[in-house]
Formats: C-alpha cells, structure tokens, sequence
C-alpha cells in the first residue's frame, strides 16, 4: 500500500512497507531508466537493490501526482558531485521540485518540496542500522536519540552533501535545525515502529 501526505510548508510525503509491495514488483522495473536498470542490477545487496527500486518507483509516483504527469514520463539525474556516477542525490531534470528518498530494512520514505531543498531520513526503533555508539556520538543527551539522528540526517541530505559534513555541526531546536547559516523546518510525519524525519529548507533552493 502506497501513502502520500500533505506535510504542510510546502512539503509532501509517501511511504511504504516493503513486504507490501511484491505486486509492484514488474512495474517498478518498467519504470526505471537504464542508468537506473545499471544501477540496480550492479548492486549486490539483495535488500539495498530492493531499497533503490522502490525509492525510485515512490519518488516517480510522488512526483506524477504533485505534477499531474504519469509516473512514466518523471526523469531523475543523479549525478555524483565527486565521481560523475549516477549514484548520487536524486534530481528531477525538469522543474522546481526538489525530492529525497530514504529507505530502512522494512519501510521506503520519499519527500518533496516545492522551491525549497529536501531530504527524509526513516530509521526503525528496533534494529537501526546505525550503531548505538555512533547515534549517541551525534545525540548527545536528547531524550530520544534515533529522532536526534533522523533529524541530522534529513538536514544533511537536503543539505545535498551527506554526511560529507559533520553531523555536530547541525544545530537542532525543536522544530528547527541550522547548517552553515541555512534554517530547515523539521516535519516528522508518524509510521508505526519508526523514526522519521523530513527538513524543508526556508531558505529559496539554488
């Protein structure tokens, strides 16, 4: 079952449980261009390949609905800033839509953003795949690590560079988190049994 949301501020949200989405399977192939195809079938974890074709058949549907377009005609580039691969932040090729994608053992979470930098990040409560040690490193003292972490990892990923940046550097108040002088908005729409995060930058995306 696929689920879209209006997150408010511009954004919007889908996600789904990848034990739902099998009958999709054919489908989710077909709609994958073929540096897409490359990409999945180079992947040799069975479950990260799995990740990327749903990521990408979620983000087509998103994209189809918020633009009126059939989910078929949506193109993504995902050009690496350090190696030229298509392995890197999705991009829509046309328009002024930003979109994220992140995707745990059991859930795909996609994002978009009108005008404005995205990302998601979805982490479940049992069984992350961030360790103990390295989720504290970043939370510190917060009540709630795995939503500390989540909220780091949606601002970096709108950020566009990853955890190329040092998570410290994030500074999260509440509703907010700033990097590098640009403010996001945290929006944490709610999944059973996990973390999830999506940062909307208030500043105009270049």
């Amino acid at each position: 079952m696929l689920t879209f949301t209006d997150l408010g501020h511009g954004a919007h949200f889908g996600w789904a449980r990848v034990d739902e989405l099998a009958e999709h399977h054919d489908r989710a192939l077909a709609l994958l261009s073929p540096a897409e195809r490359e990409r999945y079938d180079g992947t040799a974890s069975l479950t990260a390949a799995e990740g990327f074709l749903w990521g990408r058949m979620l983000l087509r549907e998103l994209v189809g609905r918020l633009t009126d377009v059939p989910a078929a005609s949506v193109a993504f580039d995902a050009t690496c800033p350090d190696c030229g691969r298509q392995h890197g932040k999705p991009r829509l090729k046309k328009g002024d839509l930003a979109v994220s994608v992140s995707h745990s053992p059991g859930v795909v979470a996609v994002a978009a953003a009108w005008g404005a930098a995205v990302g998601v990040d979805v982490e479940p409560r049992s069984g992350s795949t961030r360790t103990a040690d390295a989720i504290t490193a970043v939370a510190g003292a917060s009540a709630d690590p795995l939503r500390h972490w989540t909220r780091i990892e949606a601002v970096l990923k709108a950020d566009g560079r990853g955890l190329r940046v040092d998570p410290r550097t994030v500074a999260v108040a509440r509703r907010h988190a700033t990097v590098d002088g640009v403010r996001y908005r945290l929006l944490e729409p709610t999944v059973a049994e996990h973390a999830i995060t999506v940062a909307v930058s208030e500043k105009k995306a270049s």
